[in-house]
């Protein structure tokens, strides 16, 4: 075909990774765009080790393929015109080249030409967390016209879809880390981790997040599977099948998975799973140990994962205002306790609570996890806060529903420091920090320091 038979040509890309490059020539795939493909040395081992597809399915995906070592290809001349230029992911290796004016490939050497020709080159940024000499690079780049994909877009984008946070957010970098620790436990410490989630009925909800659990686990090394149970299971049935699970000793994490139904106390169940494998975090001793502030202990995930995500922003939290909307066990009280570690103020609010809006104004840190929809106003919010929305609502607009948080996003995004967006800013990280709890467990349960491992 030639090139006058397309409307728009796009050139791609970098050091390949299923989640960025290929995703996108599969959405480019869908529009009237040709595309041009180039895939680095180091993206030929990422596609090798890490990724089920083969390089020639990828090649196939676009309309021409390049080698970066063939310069002179006419993707490098300013006379071929393209709508812009994709590196995804780019490493900051690629990204310092391009910042120099370094052009010694066909990808750095097509992405100079670019610059040149003001057309756009969006750089997939990768690493995180960044120091000094990325941020000059980032800035260089930006004034010479180039578009950069923060590292951490859970917190500066609005995703249009949930892959879209999964692939790019912080949680990702923390799974692919934590995937090379397992390699390093299974090999050198001959440990397999390995998590069991119960699912009683056929709640849709919980389908979905033990499914995505599982995915994750698989992803990334830890055995897993998932137990369904008919809804009609009696609770002393219930307690059997995870007294067998406390005894197996290849078992090492033990979800079960909320709501139950009606006729099964939750908290009876949850006081069941045997303490060093409550990888949940809810057993009554687990929640003992957090408010004691002790070492190795499994904490909830959400509480968990949203700390991190604090901390990924603004390090040093001593000193800071934070207000907790919502006093839940899962939630609520367990980010009290590890705000308050990291030496915060700490405020609670909750249903009861007055001037609600007056307090959330003063603080630094708004953590909102109260089950309503945009309930959190943007005058209650101060310039500069960070906010995390662990609520997930689901509302009707016309026709259609729509998934929001517990804070009118739209509203609070451009006075925050940061704002994780619902779907797909604390979810994610809910997973990950399941998948270090399963690491932790399996460590303390083999006599491995989970140090060792875990910062």
């Amino acid at each position: 075909m030639d090139d006058d038979d397309r409307e728009e040509q796009e050139i791609l890309l970098d050091t390949y990774k299923r989640a960025l490059g290929m995703n996108y020539e599969e959405a480019l795939k869908n529009t009237n765009h040709e595309t041009h493909l180039v895939i680095s040395s180091a993206g030929k081992i990422t596609i090798a080790h890490e990724i089920k597809e083969k390089l020639e399915d990828i090649m196939s995906l676009a309309d021409f393929y390049y080698s970066e070592e063939k310069i002179g290809e006419k993707i490098a001349s300013g006379s071929f015109k393209t709508s812009g230029m994709v590196i995804a992911p780019c490493s900051m290796k690629t990204m310092s080249e391009i910042a120099s004016g370094v052009t010694s490939n066909l990808l750095t050497r097509a992405a100079d030409v670019t610059l040149k020709e003001r057309r756009k080159l969006v750089l997939m940024v990768r690493e995180s967390p960044l120091h000094l000499g990325h941020l000059r690079n980032i800035l260089k780049l930006t004034e010479m016209g180039a578009i950069i994909a923060p590292p951490m877009p859970a917190f500066y984008i609005k995703p249009k879809s949930l892959d879209d946070i999964v692939n790019h957010s912080v949680a990702n970098d923390l799974c692919e880390e934590l995937s090379k620790k397992i390699d390093i436990l299974k090999k050198e410490y001959n440990v397999f981790p390995c998590l069991k989630v119960i699912l009683v009925g056929s709640n849709p909800a919980s389908q979905v997040y033990v499914r995505n659990k599982q995915r994750k686990a698989e992803l990334i090394g830890i055995s897993s599977e998932t137990i369904v149970l008919p809804d009609s299971i009696s609770e002393d049935e219930l307690i059997e099948k995870v007294n067998t699970l406390n005894e197996d000793s290849s078992v090492h994490g033990i979800l079960v998975q909320l709501p139950l139904p009606k006729h099964i106390s939750a908290s009876r169940i949850i006081n069941t799973v045997s303490v060093e494998k409550d990888v949940d975090g809810f057993h009554d001793e687990n929640v003992g140990r957090l408010v004691k502030g002790e070492k190795n202990c499994l904490i909830p995930c959400t509480p968990k994962g949203s700390l991190h995500l604090i901390k990924s922003v603004e390090n040093n939290l001593s000193g800071k205002n934070a207000v907790i909307i919502g006093r839940s066990n899962i939630v609520g009280k367990p980010m009290f306790h590890l705000l308050l570690q990291e030496n915060c103020t700490v405020t609670i609010l909750h249903s009861q609570s007055r001037d609600l809006a007056d307090y959330c104004s003063k603080a630094d840190i708004v953590v909102a996890a109260v089950g309503k929809p945009n309930f959190v106003q943007p005058d209650w919010i101060k310039k500069g806060a960070i906010v995390i929305d662990v609520g997930i609502n689901s509302i009707n607009i016309g026709n259609q529903s729509k998934l929001v948080g517990d804070v009118d996003f739209e509203g609070v995004k451009e006075k925050v420091k940061a704002i994780t967006p619902v779907p797909g800013g604390v979810g994610p990280m809910t997973i990950a920090f399941l998948m270090i709890n399963t690491l932790v467990a399996a460590c303390l349960q083999k006599g491995v320091d989970p140090s060792d491992f875990i910062a």
